[in-house]
């Protein structure tokens, strides 16, 4: 996949009280996420991609998985775990086919209840969703488009066809911040911290702390509501 330049030429709708302030003072206003006009933007409903029983039985098979992968070791970040993972992973790769598969079906028997302190987990979940909620209260989002001519955005954003839109040139030699604007995903599907065990297993494994963050974040930040496309 290439990286996502942002275009030449970005533009922001405002309202012609907003138009002055921000060429009076230069100055931009960020927009808090509790104040969008839909209610679902950039809010965390759930942490998994299905019935948390069933992503746990999952998560047997997906660690599994990824430790028989082909993986390379020195690419794994630091953590408190990675020389108990990197010696599972050694083991597993001089065990026969037969022994693996043993380990394999030995795993799938154990009920989750013992591999997983569920409570625990359930009260994660819940500190999860709230920190992840109350985080973005002190955010700005940033909200542009390439498309100036679009009457639904001037009645939506430009105080009903009687503001006004800014166009931006972003700029590559001052590092620009304009530069981080991305196109949105549009999608009938909400995100979640982790789609499928198999995704969990690599963020916790295979990712540092901070790309695995910035990944939970850019899924919640560029994800829009399909009927807003």
């Amino acid at each position: 996949m290439s990286k996502y330049e942002c275009p030449d030429k970005i533009y922001k709708f405002l309202s012609f009280d907003g138009l002055c302030k921000t060429l009076e003072n230069g100055t931009i206003r960020l927009s808090k996420p509790s104040d969008f006009n839909d209610p679902l933007d950039i809010y965390l409903q759930e942490c998994f991609g299905k019935d948390r029983y069933a992503f746990f039985e999952d998560m047997k098979g997906a660690l599994q998985d990824f430790i028989e992968g082909e993986i390379n070791l020195s690419s794994l970040p630091d953590s408190p775990y990675k020389a108990k993972i990197t010696a599972i992973i050694i083991a597993h790769k001089k065990a026969s086919p037969e022994q693996r598969a043993e380990m394999r079906e030995e795993i799938s028997r154990i009920p989750i209840e013992e591999l997983y302190n569920l409570k625990k987990l359930e009260e994660t979940e819940r500190e999860v969703l709230s920190s992840v909620y109350q985080s973005f209260e002190l955010d700005g989002v940033f909200c542009s488009t390439v498309d100036f001519k679009n009457l639904l955005m001037w009645a939506h954003y430009a105080d009903k066809h009687e503001g006004a839109v800014i166009e931006f040139t972003p700029d590559k030699e001052k590092h620009s911040a304009f530069l981080a604007s991305r196109k949105v995903i549009y999608s009938n599907e909400r995100p979640v911290l982790y789609a499928t065990a198999q995704k969990m297993i690599f963020s916790g494994i295979a990712m540092s702390a901070k790309e695995s963050g910035k990944s939970i974040l850019d899924k919640l930040i560029y994800t829009k509501g399909r009927d807003w496309e």
